[in-house]
């Protein structure tokens, strides 16, 4: 028996573009592989006063999945618990053990990093006390240093202008996010007009997992994928095989040295 898959945000995101360009539900219904019941239902129920649009349709989607009657693993309790712990730079891993030896009812790692994605999608800002916003002071000297030697770079100099007008749909970001002891590493991409987020979970941080992560989530988009920004993490050694699969431009912020342009 074949089992109801909820639509993505993804493909929310394909149908709002498409019935833009006066695309048939129909034909949106047989490229995305669904029923065009499914379809005609989801543009029935989450089409607001200003029509269908992706992410206020996620949003209604998401809180009559909340209020529908159920057992929920992430309740109100746990989130008032879970909240303050994440602000003080506690990593999902951490609060899931926490939560475990305190007897509460516990939630997985996973589990709390969605609990962060929907915050960030609602314009919370959970996710940035992920980051490590206060990198210690590296010594250049004495060693070699190897932050940011990533091959055949193209600095963000020679970007479009038109990414930085926000015109279009189609430009990224890409970077990652990490828990403690760099566990828990989720990819993120952010398209920068519809702020359209994707986040895929990878083992480690490596080029090699971050690349093919990034082709897998927007392959299926790439006719939206004019350019891709990375920062110069080395996760994103790749950038040149992810230009050629998606046929887009990919740039780095210029490398700075204290003080000193490279």
């Amino acid at each position: 028996m074949n089992t109801f898959n909820h639509l993505t945000q993804e493909e929310r995101f394909y149908i709002y573009t498409q019935l833009k360009q006066g695309v048939s539900k129909n034909q949106i219904a047989i490229t995305l592989g669904r029923h065009k019941s499914t379809i005609g239902r989801e543009i029935t129920r989450n089409t607001g006063q200003c029509g269908y649009r992706y992410k206020q349709a996620e949003r209604i989607a998401k809180q009559r999945h909340i209020d529908k009657p159920k057992n929920i693993k992430m309740t109100a309790e746990l989130q008032q618990i879970i909240t303050p712990l994440i602000k003080e730079k506690w990593s999902p891993d951490c609060i899931s053990g926490r939560l475990k030896q305190q007897g509460k009812d516990s939630v997985s790692h996973e589990t709390i990093y969605r609990y962060i994605l929907a915050n960030k999608a609602a314009g919370g800002d959970l996710y940035t006390y992920l980051r490590h916003q206060a990198k210690p002071y590296r010594k250049r000297y004495g060693k070699n240093d190897y932050r940011g030697t990533i091959p055949s770079r193209v600095d963000i100099d020679e970007r479009p202008k038109v990414v930085d007008d926000k015109t279009r749909l189609g430009d990224w970001e890409a970077d990652t996010v990490i828990g403690k002891g760099h566990k828990g590493v989720l990819v993120t991409l952010t398209e920068r007009v519809s702020r359209l987020n994707f986040a895929i979970s990878i083992e480690r941080k490596e080029s090699e997992l971050t690349k093919e992560a990034i082709i897998n989530a927007l392959e299926p988009f790439k006719r939206w994928v004019h350019t891709i920004t990375f920062d110069n993490g080395r996760e994103f050694c790749g950038h040149e095989a992810i230009a050629k699969t998606l046929d887009c431009g990919t740039y780095l912020p210029n490398r700075i040295i204290r003080g000193n342009e490279v």
